[in-house]
C-alpha cells in the first residue's frame, strides 16, 4: 500500500514592523508586489512573516484590502547555539554579496566589516552598500528559516575595531603564523572570527594582534584560501565545534 504525505511549505517573508496575533497588517509595496504579482497568491492563502526579533507568525492574506491578518505565533528559534561574530576585510561587488548571504545561512550573529591595510575596499562601506547587504541578509533569512537577523555593523578601520572589540576571544586566520586548527572550550558560546583578504595581514596588523592575550592565531590548512571560501569553512567550523 502506498502512503502519500502532502507537505505544505508556507512562503516566508521578512516584515520589519511589529507583529501580534489578531493584528491586521498592511503589506509594503515591495512585498505586495512579490505576493500578488510574482507568486500570484490569493485571498485566504497563508504565509509566514517574521520581523527578526524571534519567532514567526502565520498570516492569512486578504488581497482586496492588500493586507494580512496574523493568526498564530510560533516561538521557533533556529539560531546557532554559539554567538559568532564574523569580522572580515571589507570588499565590494558580488563577492561581498555572496559572503553576506552564506554567513547568514551559517548562523553568524554579527557581521563586522573592517578596513585593513590590504583590503580591496580602502574606505568604510557606503550607506548604499550597507543597505544592499541588509537586504541580502533579510533574503537569506527568508530562505534558510532564521527568525533573528544577524546584526550588520557599520564598517570600521582595523585599528578602531581592535580598540572597541570587547572581551570576547578572537580567532584570526593566518596560515603564515599559526600552526594549529581552531580549538574552542566547550563552555565558550561567544567568540569572533577574524578573516582578512587574500593578501593576508600586514606586519603592523600582525604585531597589533600579537599584543593581545585574547587573540588566537589559527589556520585551516596550508593552502591560501579565497576570502569567501575561508568564511564558509570558518563559520561552519566554529559553529560545529563542541555543538
Amino acid at each position: 500500500m502506498w502512503v502519500f504525505i502532502w507537505v505544505i511549505v508556507l512562503k516566508r517573508f521578512f516584515y520589519a514592523a511589529s507583529l501580534a496575533v489578531g493584528q491586521h497588517c498592511d503589506l509594503p509595496p515591495v512585498l505586495l508586489h512579490r505576493v500578488l504579482d510574482v507568486l500570484r497568491m490569493k485571498s485566504g492563502d497563508r504565509m509566514v512573516l517574521f520581523n527578526g526579533r524571534g519567532g514567526e507568525y502565520i498570516c492569512v492574506l486578504n488581497t482586496a484590502l492588500k493586507q494580512v491578518q496574523v493568526s498564530e505565533f510560533i516561538a521557533t528559534d533556529r539560531s546557532a547555539k554559539r554567538q559568532l561574530t564574523l569580522v572580515l576585510a571589507a570588499s565590494f561587488g558580488k563577492k561581498m554579496d555572496w559572503i553576506m548571504q552564506k554567513a547568514t545561512e551559517l548562523g553568524v550573529s554579527e557581521i563586522q566589516p573592517i578596513i585593513t591595510d590590504r583590503s580591496k575596499l580602502n574606505r568604510p562601506p557606503t550607506e548604499s552598500m550597507q543597505r544592499r547587504w541588509s537586504k541580502i541578509i533579510e533574503s537569506a533569512c527568508e530562505q534558510c528559516g532564521l527568525n533573528r537577523l544577524p546584526v550588520l555593523k557599520p564598517g570600521l578601520p582595523f585599528d578602531v575595531w581592535l580598540e572597541q572589540c570587547g572581551s570576547q576571544p578572537i580567532y584570526y586566520l593566518d596560515p603564515h603564523h599559526a600552526t594549529s586548527a581552531p580549538s574552542v572550550p566547550s563552555n565558550r558560546l561567544d567568540l569572533a572570527v577574524l578573516i582578512g583578504c587574500e593578501g593576508g595581514w600586514s606586519a603592523r596588523e600582525t604585531a597589533m594582534l600579537a599584543e593581545r592575550d585574547d587573540v588566537h592565531p589559527c589556520y585551516l590548512g596550508e593552502r591560501i584560501l579565497r576570502m569567501e571560501t575561508a568564511v564558509v569553512i570558518a563559520c561552519g567550523w566554529f559553529n560545529c565545534l563542541n555543538a
